[in-house]
Protein backbone atom coordinates (compact mmCIF):
# COMPACT_ATOMS: atom_id res chain seq x y z
CA UNK A 1 0.00 0.00 0.00
CA UNK A 2 1.50 3.60 -0.61
CA UNK A 3 2.05 5.79 2.35
CA UNK A 4 -0.08 8.17 1.30
CA UNK A 5 -2.98 6.15 1.20
CA UNK A 6 -1.92 4.35 4.47
CA UNK A 7 -1.70 7.37 6.57
CA UNK A 8 -5.12 9.03 4.67
CA UNK A 9 -7.08 5.61 5.84
CA UNK A 10 -5.47 5.77 9.49
CA UNK A 11 -6.74 9.27 9.13
CA UNK A 12 -10.38 8.31 8.49
CA UNK A 13 -10.10 5.84 10.86
CA UNK A 14 -9.11 7.62 13.93
CA UNK A 15 -12.17 9.90 12.27
CA UNK A 16 -14.67 7.35 12.67
CA UNK A 17 -13.42 5.50 15.93
CA UNK A 18 -13.09 8.69 18.17
CA UNK A 19 -17.06 8.85 17.66
CA UNK A 20 -17.07 5.41 19.91
CA UNK A 21 -14.57 7.04 22.46
CA UNK A 22 -15.81 10.44 23.39
CA UNK A 23 -19.39 9.41 22.73
CA UNK A 24 -20.15 12.12 20.64
CA UNK A 25 -21.91 12.77 17.44
CA UNK A 26 -21.34 11.41 14.44
CA UNK A 27 -22.13 12.72 10.70
CA UNK A 28 -21.74 11.63 7.66
CA UNK A 29 -22.57 13.68 4.37
CA UNK A 30 -20.95 14.86 0.50
CA UNK A 31 -18.80 17.65 0.62
CA UNK A 32 -18.09 19.02 -3.37
CA UNK A 33 -16.57 22.28 -4.65
CA UNK A 34 -14.61 23.55 -7.54
CA UNK A 35 -10.99 24.42 -7.43
CA UNK A 36 -9.93 28.71 -7.56
CA UNK A 37 -6.29 28.32 -8.89
CA UNK A 38 -4.70 26.29 -11.37
CA UNK A 39 -3.58 23.21 -10.97
CA UNK A 40 -0.09 23.90 -12.79
CA UNK A 41 2.22 26.31 -12.89
CA UNK A 42 2.65 27.27 -16.64
CA UNK A 43 5.75 27.58 -18.59
CA UNK A 44 5.89 29.87 -21.55
CA UNK A 45 9.04 28.49 -22.74
CA UNK A 46 7.60 26.58 -26.04
CA UNK A 47 4.55 24.69 -25.75
CA UNK A 48 2.07 26.55 -23.29
CA UNK A 49 0.26 24.83 -20.66
CA UNK A 50 -3.51 25.57 -19.08
CA UNK A 51 -4.88 23.43 -16.40
CA UNK A 52 -8.83 23.15 -16.76
CA UNK A 53 -10.83 24.20 -13.40
CA UNK A 54 -12.64 21.14 -12.94
CA UNK A 55 -14.29 19.72 -9.41
CA UNK A 56 -13.57 17.82 -6.20
CA UNK A 57 -16.69 15.73 -4.29
CA UNK A 58 -16.81 12.89 -2.09
CA UNK A 59 -18.01 11.16 1.37
CA UNK A 60 -17.30 13.55 4.65
CA UNK A 61 -17.30 11.91 8.03
CA UNK A 62 -17.49 14.01 11.30
CA UNK A 63 -17.04 13.45 14.67
CA UNK A 64 -17.87 15.09 17.89
CA UNK A 65 -14.80 16.24 20.25
CA UNK A 66 -14.26 17.76 23.58
CA UNK A 67 -14.31 21.79 24.13
CA UNK A 68 -16.50 22.47 21.21
CA UNK A 69 -14.40 20.78 18.54
CA UNK A 70 -14.83 18.32 15.99
CA UNK A 71 -12.73 15.84 13.56
CA UNK A 72 -13.74 15.74 9.92
CA UNK A 73 -12.74 13.49 7.23
CA UNK A 74 -13.11 13.74 3.79
CA UNK A 75 -12.30 11.64 0.03
CA UNK A 76 -12.19 13.63 -2.75
CA UNK A 77 -12.16 12.98 -6.00
CA UNK A 78 -10.44 15.85 -7.72
CA UNK A 79 -10.16 15.51 -11.59
CA UNK A 80 -7.98 17.93 -14.05
CA UNK A 81 -7.34 18.09 -17.21
CA UNK A 82 -3.73 19.53 -18.63
CA UNK A 83 -3.95 21.27 -22.38
CA UNK A 84 -1.08 21.39 -24.43
CA UNK A 85 -0.68 23.99 -27.39
CA UNK A 86 1.69 25.89 -29.04
CA UNK A 87 0.43 29.33 -28.86
CA UNK A 88 0.46 31.21 -25.16
CA UNK A 89 -2.65 32.95 -24.39
CA UNK A 90 -4.88 35.02 -24.82
CA UNK A 91 -4.03 33.15 -28.65
CA UNK A 92 -3.96 29.60 -26.73
CA UNK A 93 -5.51 26.90 -28.70
CA UNK A 94 -5.23 23.43 -27.61
CA UNK A 95 -3.41 20.12 -29.54
CA UNK A 96 -3.16 17.95 -26.88
CA UNK A 97 -5.39 16.95 -23.32
CA UNK A 98 -4.17 14.94 -20.59
CA UNK A 99 -6.84 14.04 -18.15
CA UNK A 100 -5.35 13.03 -14.57
CA UNK A 101 -7.75 11.61 -11.55
CA UNK A 102 -6.41 12.80 -8.27
CA UNK A 103 -7.50 11.01 -4.57
CA UNK A 104 -7.72 14.09 -1.73
CA UNK A 105 -7.85 12.84 2.10
CA UNK A 106 -7.77 16.01 4.48
CA UNK A 107 -8.13 15.44 8.09
CA UNK A 108 -9.82 18.75 9.80
CA UNK A 109 -10.12 19.71 13.15
CA UNK A 110 -12.78 21.89 12.91
CA UNK A 111 -13.61 24.70 15.89
CA UNK A 112 -16.89 26.83 16.00
CA UNK A 113 -17.29 30.32 17.15
CA UNK A 114 -21.48 30.19 18.12
CA UNK A 115 -23.87 27.75 18.65
CA UNK A 116 -26.52 29.62 17.20
CA UNK A 117 -28.39 28.54 13.40
CA UNK A 118 -25.33 29.96 11.76
CA UNK A 119 -22.08 28.73 13.26
CA UNK A 120 -18.73 30.49 12.23
CA UNK A 121 -16.26 27.76 11.81
CA UNK A 122 -12.16 27.49 10.78
CA UNK A 123 -10.48 24.17 10.75
CA UNK A 124 -7.22 22.90 9.99
CA UNK A 125 -4.79 20.00 9.74
CA UNK A 126 -2.98 17.68 7.34
CA UNK A 127 -4.19 16.57 3.81
CA UNK A 128 -3.11 13.09 1.87
CA UNK A 129 -2.96 12.88 -2.22
CA UNK A 130 -2.51 10.27 -4.77
CA UNK A 131 -3.36 10.10 -8.35
CA UNK A 132 -4.18 6.67 -10.81
CA UNK A 133 -2.33 8.01 -13.23
CA UNK A 134 1.38 8.53 -13.61
CA UNK A 135 1.95 11.50 -12.51
CA UNK A 136 4.16 12.75 -9.99
CA UNK A 137 2.81 14.64 -7.27
CA UNK A 138 3.09 15.40 -3.66
CA UNK A 139 1.44 13.35 -1.87
CA UNK A 140 1.20 15.36 1.58
CA UNK A 141 0.12 18.51 2.29
CA UNK A 142 -1.83 21.21 5.09
CA UNK A 143 -5.20 22.74 4.63
CA UNK A 144 -6.76 25.75 6.17
CA UNK A 145 -10.05 26.80 5.77
CA UNK A 146 -13.11 28.72 6.89
CA UNK A 147 -16.83 28.94 6.48
CA UNK A 148 -20.35 29.29 7.85
CA UNK A 149 -22.18 25.89 9.25
CA UNK A 150 -25.84 26.60 8.75
CA UNK A 151 -28.59 24.44 10.31
CA UNK A 152 -29.32 22.63 13.49
CA UNK A 153 -26.82 20.49 14.55
CA UNK A 154 -28.65 17.34 14.78
CA UNK A 155 -30.22 17.86 11.40
CA UNK A 156 -29.53 18.39 7.89
CA UNK A 157 -26.51 21.04 8.09
CA UNK A 158 -25.06 22.61 4.89
CA UNK A 159 -21.60 23.95 5.53
CA UNK A 160 -20.04 26.42 2.66
CA UNK A 161 -16.24 27.25 3.05
CA UNK A 162 -12.79 28.50 1.30
CA UNK A 163 -9.89 26.02 1.79
CA UNK A 164 -6.30 26.67 1.20
CA UNK A 165 -3.88 23.64 0.81
CA UNK A 166 0.31 23.84 0.77
CA UNK A 167 1.45 20.79 -1.02
CA UNK A 168 5.16 19.51 -0.59
CA UNK A 169 7.58 19.72 -3.58
CA UNK A 170 5.43 17.91 -6.97
CA UNK A 171 6.33 16.74 -10.18
CA UNK A 172 6.83 17.56 -13.63
CA UNK A 173 5.50 17.32 -17.30
CA UNK A 174 6.89 17.52 -20.73
CA UNK A 175 4.69 18.45 -23.45
CA UNK A 176 3.97 14.31 -23.92
CA UNK A 177 2.49 14.33 -20.53
CA UNK A 178 5.49 11.76 -19.25
CA UNK A 179 7.46 13.06 -16.40
CA UNK A 180 10.54 14.72 -17.56
CA UNK A 181 12.74 17.83 -17.29
CA UNK A 182 14.00 20.66 -20.00
CA UNK A 183 12.01 24.00 -21.28
CA UNK A 184 8.99 22.58 -22.24
CA UNK A 185 7.60 21.59 -18.71
CA UNK A 186 4.46 22.09 -16.05
CA UNK A 187 5.54 22.14 -13.07
CA UNK A 188 2.64 21.27 -10.32
CA UNK A 189 1.54 24.42 -8.25
CA UNK A 190 2.21 23.97 -4.63
CA UNK A 191 -0.56 26.07 -3.76
CA UNK A 192 -4.15 25.21 -4.14
CA UNK A 193 -7.22 27.33 -2.72
CA UNK A 194 -10.79 25.94 -3.20
CA UNK A 195 -14.41 27.04 -2.30
CA UNK A 196 -16.54 23.99 -1.24
CA UNK A 197 -19.94 22.93 0.44
CA UNK A 198 -20.41 20.37 2.67
CA UNK A 199 -24.13 18.50 2.87
CA UNK A 200 -24.22 16.37 6.78
CA UNK A 201 -26.69 15.33 8.80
Amino acid sequence: MYPWRRWGLTGLLVAISSSSVFGQQFSVGIVGGVPITSSVVTNPSGYAFSAAHTYLIGPTFEVGLPLGLSLEGDFLFHPFDIQVGAKNPPGFTANTTYNYHVFEIPVLVKARFTNGIVRPFVEGGPTFRGTINSFNISHYGVTFGGGFEIGRKRLLRISPAIRYTRWGAGGILNPDGYLGSGTNIAKVDANQLSAVVGITF
